[in-house]
């Protein structure tokens, strides 16, 4: 009784925050689920409610293989997404440059075009960090001699490419976890990737595609390579997801964390080295000042300037951002928003220091999370659902980031690897992926996954 009173509470907790996220969403109006998002929530009812039905292997399996096949068939039918990569075109089939405002490349490809070509600040079009992303986009736009139409369609051809190799790689990883049945597992990958989400990032060109292939780039690193340069290869593709997106600096973060916490304890344990983890965070760091380095030295690029620029510019687009928006889920901005209105502080004195330390403390636990040589998916993914809660996810797009904790998710739910109570949840979360406009749904996964040690150490965990 004594060990499954915890779970209990943690089952029960997040039964309570999924349904209260449901209710605020809807009363909130930030999600008023259409008719076929109805339907694919009575598909993920029906799914979690299978978890606890005494029914044969067979029957269960053909039950199983129904639902994901009627869920799939709904998301194509749904398809918003189309009607936001035709917005793009025009007539002839050419990219519409009056629509492109709205794109995040349009943004990013003015800003390297300023800064790379025109010597000027990335700041007069864009509002984020100026490098790594906008090296990119100008290798993209073929150092600023591609017009903005080419060069759209450049990214969307190598955000296709990233995106299947991203779940091709997700899958190689979760090859000891995948489930008995191949076109269960075929089924829960073609669900997941027809998501509107995930499409919609693809359909606007949004760069978190980019951050997606680097951080699944990092995990299969550190998984899969055991010779010299491992932990290098690692902190640099987190690093490098990180500039892209900053909310993913969470990573390098707690490597970093890490690092100083055993740096801090090593003269008590006289001698033994740093941990792989440790390794990647002094690595992290390094990397990052490196790429700072070469950004001010490269001709013609970022200057100490237009990095003097940043604080001040990035503070005005959180505060733009998050009045703009009719929800937010960064806890910080809620919670200060709410003081804000009834006169009791400021939310643009207040911003920054609670998430720093906020940021802090996540990356402290998170830090002891991964240990000193974390596994990738039962320590590494469920850090995925970190960023949203400290930092904010702004539109729905940005789920994209959590496709391989939700391959994960999906794939022991499959497999029915994970307890009843935990699949019912998982189902419940994978069905309400499809009508937030922000990450709600993950709320009972974050607190039943990252809180609980359900399949910690399991066979089927790589």
């Amino acid at each position: 009784m004594t060990v499954e009173a915890p779970r209990d509470v943690r089952f029960l907790a997040a039964t309570v925050l999924v349904a209260v996220a449901l209710a605020w969403a809807c009363f909130a109006r930030a999600a008023l689920p259409t008719r076929v998002e109805g339907l694919r929530l009575m598909v993920a009812s029906v799914l979690a409610a299978l978890a606890f039905t005494p029914v044969g292997p067979r029957r269960r399996q053909g039950l199983l293989l129904g639902l994901l096949s009627a869920w799939l068939l709904l998301n194509l039918w749904d398809a918003r997404w189309l009607s936001i990569l035709t917005t793009n075109f025009t007539t002839p089939g050419r990219w519409a440059s009056a629509h492109t405002p709205s794109n995040d490349y349009w943004v990013f490809y003015h800003a390297a075009r300023d800064t790379y070509v025109l010597g000027g600040s990335p700041y007069a079009v864009g509002n984020n960090f100026p490098i790594p992303t906008y090296w990119f986009i100008h290798l993209l736009a073929g150092a600023g001699r591609l017009p903005i139409e080419w060069a759209g369609s450049v990214l969307w051809g190598l955000n296709l490419l990233i995106l299947a190799a991203s779940l091709g790689a997700a899958v190689l990883l979760l090859r000891t976890a995948r489930p008995a049945s191949s076109l269960a597992g075929v089924l829960l990958v073609l669900l997941l990737v027809t998501t509107n989400p995930v499409l919609s990032a693809w359909a606007t060109g949004q760069t978190i595609i980019l951050a997606l292939g680097f951080w699944v780039l990092g995990a299969l690193v550190w998984d899969r390579w055991r010779g010299l340069g491992r932990e290098v290869g690692c902190a640099a593709a987190l690093v490098i997801a990180g500039m892209i997106k900053p909310p993913l600096l969470i990573f390098p973060a707690a490597f970093g964390v890490r690092a100083l916490g055993e740096a801090a304890l090593g003269g008590l344990r006289r001698g033994g080295g740093p941990s792989p983890s440790a390794r990647v965070g002094w690595w992290s760091v390094a990397i990052v000042a490196a790429f700072v380095a070469v950004a001010v030295v490269l001709p013609g690029g970022v200057t100490w300037q237009t990095l003097g620029q940043f604080p001040q510019i990035g503070h005005t687009a959180q505060l733009t951002i998050g009045y703009e928006l009719r929800f937010n889920f960064s806890l910080p901005f809620i919670l200060l928003r709410k003081l804000e209105q009834h006169g009791l502080l400021s939310l643009g004195r207040w911003l920054e220091p609670s998430n720093t330390v906020l940021g802090s403390l996540a990356a402290v636990l998170f830090a002891v999370r991964l240990g000193p040589c974390p596994s990738v998916f039962r320590d590494l993914a469920p850090g995925l659902l970190i960023p949203p809660l400290v930092l904010g996810a702004f539109e729905s797009y940005y789920a994209t980031w959590f496709l391989p904790f939700l391959l994960w998710v999906g794939a022991r739910a499959v497999n029915g690897t994970m307890p009843p109570r935990a699949q019912a949840l998982a189902w419940s979360g994978l069905g309400l992926v499809q009508v937030f406009t922000s990450p709600l749904f993950l709320v009972g996964v974050v607190l039943l996954l990252l809180t609980s040690d359900d399949g910690r150490g399991e066979a089927g965990d790589p």
